[in-house]
């Protein structure tokens, strides 16, 4: 006795078949074209950054969360703001800076340096040892975990770097802490 094969048509007539198909080129055809457009736009930022380009302060001016994370950093080229949203896993605090390199053609066009911050004003930042609890010199960029105590308050205090190798688990090293806003340090060896 043979078994009966239960597979049910697909009810399609031809017109509609011929639609079906249509409608697939069409989907194939969009899907190229958006993924040449992000191919080509990333080379092309690629070659004004390192052809053209120059050295600008960037403002971190808030986090942002949704499907994704990371900051919104604001800065200025020829008197003119531009903002940007840089993705990224640490959440830094409103009026951190860092360094970033703009086109300078397309002052749109930025890539930020999150392994260089720089100090607003070093009045403000007193030095105090860290105390190292994670290291992760798998991501790129790399990152570190800290803490440390400012004026009896413990802190804790994550931040990316050139390279966390350079940096032992369970060992201390020299911090700046920011004294108006103690949650803001950063490991003095990585202050430009």
């Amino acid at each position: 006795m043979k078994k009966k094969k239960f597979i049910k048509p697909d009810n399609l007539g031809k017109t509609e078949k011929k639609i079906v198909y249509v409608f697939l080129f069409i989907m194939l055809l969009i899907g190229y074209f958006f993924v040449d457009y992000i191919v080509s736009t990333k080379k092309e930022k690629n070659f004004l950054l390192a052809t053209d380009s120059k050295i600008v302060t960037c403002q971190v001016t808030r986090h942002w969360h949704t499907h994704l994370s990371g900051n919104i950093f604001e800065y200025t080229v020829s008197g003119k703001s531009y903002k940007t949203h840089n993705q990224n896993t640490i959440r830094f605090k409103k009026g951190e800076y860092f360094k970033g390199i703009y086109a300078k053609s397309k002052p749109e066009i930025i890539q930020i340096d999150l392994t260089s911050p720089i100090l607003s004003d070093t009045k403000y930042f007193k030095e105090t040892l860290g105390k190292i609890q994670k290291t992760d010199a798998n991501s790129e960029p790399n990152s570190v975990l800290f803490t440390y105590q400012f004026l009896g308050e413990n802190y804790k205090r994550e931040l990316y770097v050139e390279n966390a190798n350079i940096y032992a688990k369970g060992k201390s090293y020299p911090i700046l802490v920011n004294e108006k806003n103690p949650m803001i340090s950063y490991l003095k060896r990585e202050i430009e």
